[in-house]
Parts: C-alpha cells; sequence; structure tokens
C-alpha cells in the first residue's frame, strides 16, 4: 500500500485540534471493532461511554462516514454481512502486516500521549528527524495517482545536480532519513534517492502503470536498511554475541536487527544468532559497532572481512599513538 495523503497530517504534525480529535475517532472504532463484530447499537453504547464522544450521539451517518475514513486512511474495511446486524474489520491482517497501518496507529497514540502531557514536554525527548518538507506529500500524491515525476537529484560526493524523470513506486523511513524507489527513466533502472538530496520535485502529468508484481515489503525482504544495488545476494550469516556486563544478547532479543534474525543455540556465556540476509555495509557496520561483544561465525570469507575491518581501525589508532 502506497502512503495516503492523509498520513502527511500525522507526519508533519496534526495542524488542527479538529483533525487530531478526528483521527483519535478513528483510532477508537478500529481498536474496538478488532477485538470483535458489534451491532451498530453496542458500537453506540460504546461511544457513549468513550472519552472521543464528548457527550454527542453518534449517528448511523456519521459512523458510516468514519468507515469510509477508515478505509482510505487506514485501508481497513468496515463491513456488515448480507443479512447480518453485526460490522466487523473484514480485512484484519493489515493491522499486523501493514508497516504504514501499523506506524499511524502508533504515532497517533504517541501523540495523543504528548499531548496529555504538555506539562512535562520537557522531561520527554524525541528523537529528531530531518525535514522532508513537502516532498513526502507530493511523492505520495505522484503514487497515489501513478503519476511519473521529475527530480533534480545531487548525489552525495558530487558537486552539481541531474534531472531524473522517475516513476515512483514507494517511500521508505530508515535511520532518520526518507527515501524514494523508483524507476529512472533517464537510465531505464529502479533506483533509491534519499528525499534531504532531492532540490525540486515537479509533477509531469505522465501516467505510468506500477509492475504488478512489485512489492514494497518484498522489495526490501533480505535488506538491513535501504541498500539495493551493490551487487550483493542474500545468504545465511550466522554471529556469537557473547556474555558481557550488559548482556546485548537480551537487547537482541527483544529487538531484533532484522526480521530474518533467529536464535540456534544458546549457552550460558555466548548465544548463536542466525540472519538471512545481503551483507551489506550498512548491516556489516552495525555488527562491528558491538565490537568484542560480538563475533561473525558463518559465512567464513565474512569472518575474515570482519577481521580486517577489526585490523584496519587498529591500525588507525596505532599511528595515532605513535605521534
Amino acid at each position: 500500500m502506497s502512503i495516503p495523503l492523509y498520513a502527511n497530517l500525522i507526519i508533519q504534525g496534526v495542524k488542527t485540534m479538529r483533525a487530531f480529535e478526528v483521527f483519535l475517532v478513528y483510532k477508537w472504532l478500529i481498536e474496538l471493532l478488532s477485538r470483535g463484530g458489534m451491532t451498530f447499537e453496542q458500537i453506540s453504547r460504546e461511544w457513549d461511554g468513550s472519552t472521543v464522544s464528548n457527550g454527542n450521539p453518534l449517528s448511523r451517518s456519521t459512523f458510516n462516514r468514519y468507515r469510509t475514513a477508515i478505509d482510505d486512511i487506514f485501508s481497513l474495511k468496515i463491513t456488515c454481512g448480507q443479512g447480518s446486524s453485526v460490522y466487523r474489520i473484514a480485512n484484519p491482517e493489515n493491522l499486523k502486516d501493514n508497516s504504514v497501518v501499523k506506524w499511524l496507529l502508533s504515532t497517533i497514540s504517541v501523540h495523543a500521549t504528548l499531548k496529555d502531557c504538555s506539562s512535562i514536554k520537557d522531561r520527554i525527548i524525541l528523537e529528531s528527524i530531518p525535514s522532508a518538507d513537502d516532498k513526502v506529500e507530493k511523492i505520495a500524491k505522484a503514487m497515489k495517482a501513478n503519476e511519473a515525476i521529475r527530480i533534480h537529484y545531487q548525489c552525495y560526493g558530487y558537486r552539481h545536480e541531474n534531472e531524473h524523470e522517475i516513476e515512483p513506486y514507494c517511500l521508505k523511513l530508515h535511520s532518520r532519513r526518507w527515501y524514494l524507489v523508483g524507476k529512472n527513466l533517464t537510465v531505464n533502472d529502479v533506483g533509491l534517492y534519499s528525499l534531504d538530496r532531492i532540490h525540486s520535485i515537479e509533477f509531469t502529468g505522465r501516467q505510468f502503470k506500477l509492475p504488478r508484481k512489485f512489492d514494497a515489503e518484498l522489495f526490501f525482504k533480505d535488506c538491513y536498511g535501504v541498500i539495493i544495488a551493490d551487487g550483493s545476494e542474500a545468504e545465511r550469516i550466522v554471529v556469537r554475541v557473547y556474555k558481557s556486563e550488559g548482556d546485548i544478547r537480551r537487547y537482541m532479543d527483544d529487538l531484533p536487527l532484522h526480521h530474518s534474525q533467529k536464535k540456534i543455540r544458546e549457552t550460558e556465556e555466548w548465544s548463536d544468532y542466525e540472519f538471512y540476509i545481503r551483507p551489506t555495509i550498512d548491516f556489516l557496520r552495525v555488527l562491528m559497532g558491538y565490537g568484542g561483544e560480538l563475533r561473525v561465525i558463518e559465512p567464513q570469507w565474512l569472518a575474515e572481512e570482519m577481521q580486517k575491518w577489526c585490523r584496519d581501525a587498529w591500525d588507525l589508532y596505532e599511528e595515532e599513538l605513535e605521534k
């Protein structure tokens, strides 16, 4: 699913109290029906006892407007079967499998929490994300309309920008940056573009067809982050994580480095984790960040590569110490 334009209210910050209150209603209704089917009368009783009602009754016409909006924004269909008076979410798998839906609902919850905690706002610290200005909104609009865009893009390390016509396929947020995946008609290839390197975006008015087999989740399935064109193929990687003072094994168990991560062996002193992933440079840098608490076991070539990285790092410090 491409990111709906409505999501930009959340991405850039909810702009009016009314808009935020409506999003809270959507979230409340989704959470209510995710527990199971309910009749309109049951939903109305729950509504009357909720904080989102603001003391106002729920009419059927208003409820139907909420259903339509939830379908449009979250791609969640609230249906009532023929001959039945029970409303339910017809595609509940989207609540678990769709990353955009999960992210939107989570962001609404966090925003509500911060609003209620405004008196302690100086004690809540959020991670700063470089602004994408209106680029996310423009690209999302082009994605929804399947319209090609023209961008002026300056790669890192280049002094000048270049113009490209792009068919936008998907957007991804990773490590505090937004990225666009799209087919570059200039070079006839699918590429990755960091939004903070895009200087301008223009709509071309030219329609395109999204490839039938393109799936954004599958596109990045074997990637650690966003590196997709370094020529590496996914392979089995095993790392051994050693017991330490902080025992990062517990950290890795709670927050896996990749969806393919599996613990395959465990002792008192160490645990082995298996991945099926592309050994791209961003993933190797993450492994290096664990220092002496983690060692690559398989494949052998990668263990040797990591050993080389460690020697290079040692040489840098040794040179500095010898001065």
